[in-house]
This record gives structure tokens, sequence and C-alpha cells, in this order.
């Protein structure tokens, strides 16, 4: 399974090192150290991040909570302030961004796992909509696992009862697990409202198709990566209206 990737955003230096070797001790990977924005978006284009980790108290120009403003205009993560502040008007600033949680300085390097899980949780049930935002994906609760999700890596989603049924490309599965097949579910209707971009298609209450994955549309089947999915009554003039269409003679 993949680690949690997570971004420091602190300009000591040797706080930075320190957190980072404990992280990487604790099983988690850094994507990058940041002490700018530019430096932070930098790290985010070129890294799949899962949580910010970010020192309110920074000596350039924007404080922690105004970087976290401007991250979130474009990036939808999870955050952890770092904070010594006890200044009523500093942690009100900070609860309009919407951290998922707080670590107060000076802490324990132990707590750093607890808090991280608290905040993937909080995050991802009580998700920002935001259409603005970009997104590599999600990370999905598997028996206590939190494992990635790439929306590139979703061919169609599939009602299975009371969920669904995620039905990845082959380089989804082997990444996920490398020796076993592992199904994943989730609500479908949640994943549409909060987590699933533009490129998703719902085709009916019970399935979700990706439309960069469709082959072909044929009379009342669409084609998805070698998968045959029908198509209900009076959905594939609408289907068709997501592509280009050129018709040939």
């Amino acid at each position: 399974m993949e680690a949690l990737r997570i971004l420091i955003f602190e300009d000591e230096l040797m706080v930075a090192h320190d957190i980072r070797e404990n992280l990487i001790k604790y099983g988690y990977e850094v994507s990058g150290i940041a002490r700018t924005l530019e430096k932070a978006l930098d790290i985010l284009e070129s890294c799949p991040t899962d949580i910010l980790l970010v020192d309110i108290q920074l000596n350039g120009p924007l404080d922690g909570i105004e970087i976290v403003q401007r991250l979130s205009k474009q990036y939808s993560i999870p955050v952890i302030y770092l904070t010594a502040h006890s200044d009523m008007k500093v942690l009100n600033r900070a609860k309009q961004t919407n951290p998922s949680a707080y670590l107060i300085k000076p802490f324990r390097m132990a707590e750093l796992p607890l808090q991280i899980e608290l905040a993937i949780h909080n995050f991802y049930q009580h998700p920002l909509p935001n259409p603005n935002k970009k997104s590599d994906g999600f990370l999905l609760s598997v028996g206590g696992i939190f494992i990635r999700v790439f929306n590139h890596e979703i061919i169609y989603i599939e009602a299975k009862g009371p969920a669904s049924q995620f039905h990845l490309t082959q380089a989804g599965y082997s990444r996920i697990h490398p020796h076993r097949k592992v199904e994943l579910y989730a609500n479908l209707g949640y994943l549409f409202d909060h987590h699933l971009t533009d490129n998703f298609y719902r085709l009916s209450k019970s399935e979700g198709i990706n439309l960069d994955h469709v082959d072909g549309i044929e009379a009342d089947e669409v084609l998805c990566s070698g998968h045959r999915i029908s198509i209900p009554t009076g959905q594939r003039k609408i289907l068709l209206e997501r592509f280009s269409v050129i018709r040939s003679r």
C-alpha cells in the first residue's frame, strides 16, 4: 500500500528536517519541504500530496494562514497547522481556512501519526466542495488503511448493494497491491458530489463512467477500456453530447 505523502511548510530548516525524519520513521513519505508559496506550488504540481503540514508563524511576507488560503484556491488537501499561538484572533483566522487538525508547539513527534489520521478522517468526512480546485483523486479508507485512488485510474464505478465498486485500470490495481486485485467500494452519489472530476459521467443511478476511458459508443452499450456497459434508455444522445462528434458518410 502507498504511504501518505506530506508537504511540510516550515521556514526553520532544522525543525523541518526533524519533522521529516520522524514522518519517514512513522511510515509516511515527504513530498517536499517549502519555505515559500512558489516552492509549495512547485511541489504540489509535481508530486501528489495528501496532507499539508503548515507552521502558522513564518518570517516571510505571508504567514501560514495566508499560504493556506492561496494554496486552497487551487488544491483540495487537508491541512494541519503547527502553532505556538494562543491568540484568539490568530486562531479565529486559522479557523476560516477549515484546517483538519492542529499541533500546538512544542509538541511530541509521537503525536504526528494521531493528528495525521485525524486530519484525513475529518477532511474526508466533511469535504469542502470547490469546483475550481485541482484534485489528484482521493483517499479511501479500507480496513483502517487509507488507499490513494487516482481519478484517471478509475474506468467505471458500479453499484453493488448499498455501496459501489470501483473498476480500475490494471496499472491502478498493480499500484495499490502488486500481487492481488483489491476490491474497493464507496457511495456513488457521495463520490459524484465531492470527489469525482468533470470527466466522470453519471450514466445511471447505479453506474458512473470515466469519459477518458470511453473507446466507443454503440447502439445500446458504451465500451470502456475493454468493459461493455449498457446505456439506459434515453441516455445515448446525452452521452454523445459530452464528446466532439464528427459524422462521416
